[in-house]
């Protein structure tokens, strides 16, 4: 059976402060226009001088402002390739033939992954109602 100790024993007194002993962070964070410089205050990790935050081997990791930017940088590209492949404009076909290269374009803006495939399907269905509404083909005389 284990004995426990009591609170004035003075064994007491030398196992609390054991577990109390931490080595702070002893990094000190710069001075600014509104706070004077402070240490860090951070539990050190163990065996070791630093918290995770300040350890040496962290500082090479590139600034969380230069992240934001390159990903904002990201962001305006992407938007900028989705209004490009939006951007295009088809001739108002009036005949068959026009028809045809209207058709082909779209068809060349697919294969070449420049256009929405929604807004795709949209015109090719908008050009096939037109083909529709043209009068009937003309079959040629042979003879």
């Amino acid at each position: 059976m284990r004995q426990s100790v009591q609170p004035d024993h003075p064994d007491h007194q030398n196992s609390t402060r054991q577990h109390d002993i931490r080595i702070l962070c002893a990094q000190i964070i710069p001075a600014t226009p509104s706070a004077p410089a402070r240490p860090c205050n951070s539990p050190a990790l163990r065996g070791q001088p630093f918290c995770f935050h300040h350890q040496p081997a962290r500082r090479n990791l590139p600034d969380r402002d230069q992240l934001r930017a390159e990903k904002r940088a990201l962001r305006a590209e992407a938007r900028a390739q989705i209004r490009a492949r939006h951007d295009f404009t088809l001739p108002t076909p009036t005949t068959r033939e026009e028809l045809q290269r209207a058709i082909g374009q779209v068809a060349t803006r697919i294969a070449a992954n420049q256009i929405d495939l929604r807004l795709a399907s949209r015109l090719l269905a908008t050009l096939e109602s037109a083909c529709r509404n043209l009068p009937p083909f003309a079959a040629p005389e042979v003879g």
